[in-house]
């Protein structure tokens, strides 16, 4: 699983949907996103790129 969310990207989901799997496979990597700001980052480095420029991490 830890595999299967360093590989995840958005891809056709929808942000819901991408959200939704995001956090169910974040269960099994916990310890490569330790903090609220690793979190927002690997969140935001999977999404598709045109949804991704916009956005900025807080």
């Amino acid at each position: 699983m830890q595999e299967a969310f360093i590989k995840f990207e958005q891809g056709r989901k929808t942000v819901m949907q991408y959200e939704a799997e995001f956090t169910a496979l974040a269960r099994y990597a916990s310890h490569l996103i330790s903090t609220a700001e690793e979190k927002c980052c690997r969140f935001l480095q999977g999404l598709n790129r045109e949804l991704r420029h916009p956005l900025v991490p807080l």
